[in-house]
């Protein structure tokens, strides 16, 4: 049971194979990868309960509300993200900004 994975630095650009092979994983740092695809990417680390996940350094984290839907994509689990300690008003604040953009778009 794999509860820690780093794959830093390894050209990576996708995480779907490594999320499916690790159903017990807890802490995953990606950072420093080719991680593109904010979507996809997202879609395969809410397959996992983890309480802590960096992916910095990868162009994903450019992305419009990358660091809010991420959040609150796993705000039940999730304790540190990106290398900071996640407080109680960050999921709040992260879903009002999800929010918000949704509402802009709709209009």
């Amino acid at each position: 049971n794999l509860h820690t994975l780093n794959v830093s630095n390894n050209c990576l650009s996708k995480m779907d194979g490594v999320t499916s092979a690790c159903s017990s994983l807890r802490c995953l740092d990606a950072s420093n990868n080719g991680l593109k695809s904010l979507s996809s990417n997202l879609q395969a680390l809410t397959k996992l309960k983890l309480e802590v996940v960096d992916m910095r350094g990868n162009p994903l984290c450019a992305k419009d509300l990358y660091g809010e839907k991420l959040l609150y994509l796993l705000r039940r689990t999730l304790n540190t993200m990106d290398g900071r300690n996640i407080e109680p008003t960050d999921v709040l604040e992260a879903k009002s900004a999800i929010e918000r953009a949704l509402s802009v778009s709709a209009a």
